[in-house]
């Protein structure tokens, strides 16, 4: 099932090119993301296989805005625990929150990520969360570029685990 779900991201998702990348870098491919996780099948697929990473002593699913949250959402919605959304920066008005959702001190979360390039994005999600009393178990995310982002979490003193890798496409 998973070279299945490999191949039909790379049909979809795999783009080349001249791209810029969040990370500011430039690339000759990129992975438009929301190509799998705006389809319906490729989600689904997505999500039963990440459920397989998830720690059992996770008690919330954390997403990061825009494409995190989707996925973190999706899976809440598959395993019955609650989700977060977590904001790049506090929005400008209502409550102003950095983090959406219930988040209790020492709740156990994992942090979905969509797409890895060097983990900056995701290491600012999980300290947001720890500055707030949650505890990051695990940052999950669909796919590495293999561009340093698991270095980097992990001496940021975070665990990460990928379903994919850009050597696997």
């Amino acid at each position: 099932m998973i070279m299945k779900l490999l191949d039909e991201i790379k049909k979809v998702s795999y783009l080349e090119g001249d791209f810029k990348l969040s990370s500011g870098k430039v690339s000759n491919y990129y992975f438009d993301k929301y190509k799998f996780i705006l389809n319906p099948a490729l989600l689904n697929a997505v999500i039963d296989s990440l459920i397989n990473l998830i720690p059992k002593e996770t008690r919330r699913i954390a997403g990061g805005e825009l494409g995190g949250a989707l996925i973190a959402v999706a899976l809440s919605l598959k395993t019955g625990m609650p989700s977060i959304v977590v904001r790049k920066k506090s929005k400008m008005y209502g409550t102003e929150n950095v983090i959406e959702g219930e988040l209790n001190k020492d709740d156990n979360i994992i942090l979905i990520e969509d797409v890895f390039t060097t983990g900056r994005q995701a290491i600012e999600f999980a300290n947001s969360i720890r500055e707030r009393g949650g505890l990051v178990l695990k940052i999950l995310c669909v796919i590495d570029r293999e561009e340093g982002a698991r270095e980097n979490i992990f001496d940021a003193d975070f665990s990460c685990e990928m379903l994919f890798k850009k050597s696997d496409f």
